[in-house]
């Protein structure tokens, strides 16, 4: 899916215009097949990638179709954590992943303006994850579980 989104030099970006694109019908059955095949018996599904923030458009009509009500946990990583990790991973300089982690994070936020959205501290997520989760799961209309 990032492969049909890459930007011309600017990282992968989904243009306004996405679903009038000939492959939107063909990626829309895919994702709606996709997502209940591999996440069957699942309650609790989610990616850890921070280029997944560009593609909330496509991800959205996915849920909207599928009549699943998302809710976004949003750790919040350090941008010079991100941009060294980066860096390690894929060789991007510094102020290109500074670029690549405002653009994602600012085009997640307003893509989820009016979602369920829960914001955290990546390094809190890190260390100590029940207690994050269990803070966030706690403000959802699911029932508790004991374990």
């Amino acid at each position: 899916m990032l492969a049909l989104f890459q930007g011309e030099g600017t990282g992968p970006t989904v243009p306004s215009n996405w679903i009038e694109w000939p492959e939107s019908p063909g990626l829309m059955d895919s994702l709606c097949k996709f997502i209940p095949k591999y996440f069957a018996g699942s309650e609790f599904y989610g990616w850890k990638d921070p280029r997944m923030t560009i593609l909330l458009p496509p991800m959205l009509e996915v849920f909207r179709r599928l009549e699943c009500q998302p809710h976004f946990l949003m750790p919040v990583r350090h941008p010079l954590d991100v941009a060294a990790s980066w860096e390690r991973t894929y060789g991007v300089q510094l102020k290109t992943s500074l670029s690549f982690w405002t653009r994602f994070m600012l085009t997640a936020l307003k893509d989820l303006q009016g979602a369920d959205l829960f914001l955290c501290s990546f390094r809190d997520l890190l260390s100590d994850p029940r207690a994050t989760l269990e803070h966030y799961l706690d403000g959802l209309p699911i029932a508790k579980r004991s374990d």
